[in-house]
Formats: structure tokens, C-alpha cells, sequence
């Protein structure tokens, strides 16, 4: 299993770029590999190796995609090729190193912790490396979208859901020192069909602020 970020970059910082998020999954002892890239997931068959390289290949109809996995003494990176574009990447930490490591990383640098409510001390919500929230009044399940079509452009934005009602809703998020302060998104339709009603959304009011306490 190799879960990798392009080195250099901050999961963001890479929401501007056409790779989007990468991943790369494979086992040991297999000649295939699921490469992911945003919603789009290729088979990839590995058609080089020797001690220190791995090399996997991909053929599409128009396109076609490389990667080159290095080693150097313990030290690992991947090399990317995809749409006459290189792309390097280093490994996550180990703790990092399972299908969903990227997930995690993402909600780690970000949002992961213990939290108070600034208005009232005694409400404590948690967010989870997993996806879990806790606390928060009607949600448990929360996720930064950092791509997606229907998603505010250059907005950070949250994604709160409930898993028994389906119920969800979409803020914008930031950080100030150990704050973390919610505001409401006014979409651009009501049409709950639309898929695309919040991507002119307007800033709306303060929704919720967190002070961080813990991990």
C-alpha cells in the first residue's frame, strides 16, 4: 500500500491543480493497481520492476498515464505522468498508510480535534480522522470537499451530514489561531435538485464558532 501527497503541496493547494487529489493502491504481491484521481478510479497494470523501481501503466482512449515508484535506500517517491504533466510524490506518514490515508490526512491537517463552543462552554463537538463527528446538533458525519463540480470555487467549505435522516447542509469554514468559525452559504437556486445551486453561493452570517481544546 503507498498513499502519497505532490510533494510540496498542501491538500488545498492542490485543489487548483487538474490532477486533483492522487492515490495510489496496490498490493504486494499483485500486477495490478487502482490509481485514483477526484471520482475517477483506472486499473493500472504494472509493466516494470527490479529492486528499486516500479512502473505502471495505463492506456485510456485519448490519454494515458505512468507512474514510476522510486526507491533510495528506505525513502520512497512517485512519479507521476499523466497528461504531458510530472508530478512528484512523497509518502504520508505511516499512520497514513491504508486505502482511506488520504481521507484522514486531509481531515487530520485540517480539522481533527476536540472543540468548545465559544457561546457555550459545556457543548464539546469532536471531529474524527474518520469522518465522525460528534455533538454536533443534528449531524454526525462530516467531509471537506476539495473537489467536486457543485462545490463554491476558492471557498474552504464543510459538509455536515446526518446518516439516519440524510439530511446535510454546506458551510464555509476557517481558522483563526484556535478558532474554527462556520458561516452560511446562500446558494444561488432553491432547487434542492440542482446540482450546481451552490457553486455562486453567497457568504451568509457567522453559523457556529469552535475554540479548540484538544485532540
Amino acid at each position: 500500500m503507498h498513499s502519497a501527497l505532490a510533494q510540496g503541496k498542501t491538500p488545498k493547494e492542490l485543489d487548483c491543480l487538474f490532477f486533483g487529489l492522487l492515490q495510489i493502491y496496490f498490493e504486494k504481491n499483485s500486477s495490478e493497481a487502482l490509481f485514483t484521481r477526484a471520482m475517477e478510479s483506472w486499473q493500472m497494470k504494472i509493466t516494470g520492476e527490479s529492486e528499486n523501481e516500479m512502473i505502471l501503466s495505463w492506456q485510456g482512449d485519448e490519454d494515458k498515464a505512468e507512474l514510476k515508484l522510486i526507491r533510495t535506500n528506505d525513502n520512497y517517491k512517485l512519479l507521476v505522468n499523466y497528461l504531458s504533466e510530472t508530478m512528484t510524490f512523497i509518502p504520508l506518514p505511516e499512520k497514513y498508510n491504508h486505502k482511506n490515508g488520504i481521507l484522514y490526512f486531509i481531515n487530520d491537517t485540517y480539522l481533527s480535534g476536540k472543540y468548545t463552543s465559544a457561546e457555550d462552554t459545556t457543548v464539546i463537538i469532536r471531529f474524527l480522522s474518520d469522518g465522525t463527528v460528534t455533538g454536533f446538533p443534528g449531524y454526525n458525519e462530516y467531509s471537506i470537499p476539495l473537489m467536486c463540480a457543485e462545490c463554491p470555487q476558492n471557498i474552504n467549505t464543510i459538509t455536515l451530514k446526518n446518516r439516519q435522516t440524510k439530511d446535510w447542509a454546506l458551510f464555509k469554514w476557517e481558522r483563526v489561531n484556535n478558532n474554527l468559525i462556520f458561516y452560511n452559504l446562500i446558494p444561488e437556486t432553491e432547487d434542492l435538485w440542482d446540482a450546481n445551486r451552490y457553486k455562486n453561493a453567497v457568504l451568509g452570517e457567522k453559523y457556529l464558532e469552535l475554540l479548540r481544546v484538544g485532540k
